[in-house]
């Protein structure tokens, strides 16, 4: 009898086990947003450009917003939202758009957004 309902454990455990890895279900880790067109989320990326400004003792290092290109978002006591930025240095001349990579925390009531950090080229600024 013990050893029949521990090979049904196993069983068992193997199931789900394989039932998680067969949908990609990763508790914690960063997911994937396929609609970077969502108004949602533009938003969510002008605010970590406008944080991001704001910081900025010098006028000339602003940047401004062009278009989302990736985002992912985890779950935690919120949401944590990885976003890549194309944005331009407002004084540079010709302004080619670069990547930035900003994650934006957002409180579980979502009443309250947060600029975690923001990446310019290789050198994270975090806050």
């Amino acid at each position: 009898m013990m050893m029949s309902s521990l090979l049904a454990f196993l069983l068992l455990s193997n199931f789900f086990f394989a039932a998680a890895l067969a949908e990609k279900i990763c508790a914690g880790c960063f997911l994937p947003i396929d609609n970077v067109s969502d108004p949602n989320l533009r938003v969510m990326a002008e605010f970590a450009i406008s944080q991001y400004n704001k910081m900025q003792s010098e006028p000339r290092n602003h940047l401004v917003f062009r278009n989302l290109v990736r985002a992912e978002s985890q779950v935690v006591g919120g949401t944590n939202f990885e976003l890549v930025i194309a944005a331009v240095n407002q004084s540079s001349s010709p302004s080619t758009p670069q990547n930035y990579k900003a994650r934006v925390y957002v409180d579980l009531w979502e009443t309250q957004k947060m600029l975690v950090s923001f990446t310019l080229g290789l050198s994270p600024l975090v806050w």
